[in-house]
């Protein structure tokens, strides 16, 4: 598995986890805690990291 292809997986999964623990926390509680928001900065870190690839493959 090409890079590309490894941080897209990560992507993905990231993006699965942070729909779930959004679903949960909205049925919970009124606010978001610490831990989507860890996850949020993650999906947010691995969509520039797989930009910079993209760019970098061009």
């Amino acid at each position: 598995m090409d890079k590309k292809m490894g941080i897209r997986y990560q992507i993905e999964e990231t993006r699965q986890i942070l729909n779930n623990k959004l679903l949960q926390n909205t049925l919970n509680k009124d606010t978001i805690d610490t831990d989507i928001l860890n996850i949020s900065w993650k999906l947010d870190k691995l969509i520039a990291q797989f930009m910079k690839e993209e760019i970098l493959h061009k």
